[in-house]
């Protein structure tokens, strides 16, 4: 850590803003050692987190990857791509923060997941494209935008998924009758999907707090 020599020379006051204007110094030094490691352990909680919220298991290995008619492999596959697409955008930035008192403190800002969500829904995985014997053409199923933002909405109005061990999925077919919505505990809006909900939990802010604390220190020394 860089030398910090105080001047113990005048007011309280000024004495006061002395001590924080080396400790300032000192944080500065710390960020900028410990931001690359912060960045590192930050992304790998992230990657667990969604890898273990339930949306993306259930996406993987129970009936939400039967309703999205996704088979086992393109399921795994999507899943690995959903969490380092997210993982991706994780940035660690240093910037001043603002004080009550005059001047400012060095801090830093944990920046992830752009709220327009494009680098999840340009992903190929995260549409089933097949063609349709029903239909006789192609169609295109964005089911991850179903899951990020149509919420519990009706999505398919004269069909309704019926679980089995058929069809793409080896989980269920779409039969006539009734509709088909994502499932409401599943469902998600662009203010609230399992995305915003994973970084929202409070677990994973407490241990990401613990990261950076825990990252600071050893870089204050």
């Amino acid at each position: 850590m860089a030398d910090i020599t105080l001047k113990l020379k005048g007011t309280t006051k000024q004495i006061a803003e002395e001590i924080l204007k080396q400790l300032n110094v000192g944080l500065a030094y710390a960020i900028k050692l410990a931001a690359p490691l912060i960045k590192r352990e930050i992304r790998l909680l992230v990657e667990d987190t969604l890898r273990n919220s339930p949306t993306l298991m259930d996406l993987t290995r129970g009936d939400l990857r039967g309703q999205m008619g996704l088979p086992a492999g393109r399921a795994g596959s999507a899943v690995e791509g959903i969490i380092r697409s997210i993982s991706n955008t994780i940035e660690v930035v240093p910037h001043k923060g603002k004080l009550k008192s005059k001047g400012g403190v060095n801090a830093i800002s944990i920046e992830a997941q752009p709220t327009h969500f494009q680098n999840l829904t340009n992903l190929p995985q995260g549409a089933q494209r097949y063609f349709s014997n029903r239909y006789k053409r192609m169609v295109n199923l964005k089911w991850l935008d179903w899951l990020l933002f149509e919420g519990d909405r009706i999505i398919v109005g004269t069909f309704h998924f019926e679980g089995s061990n058929k069809g793409r999925s080896g989980l269920g077919t779409m039969k006539t009758g009734g509709s088909f919505r994502v499932p409401p505990y599943y469902a998600g809006t662009a203010n609230s999907n399992f995305v915003t909900r994973a970084f929202s939990d409070t677990q994973f802010q407490s241990e990401m707090q613990n990261i950076i604390k825990k990252s600071l220190e050893k870089h204050w020394k």
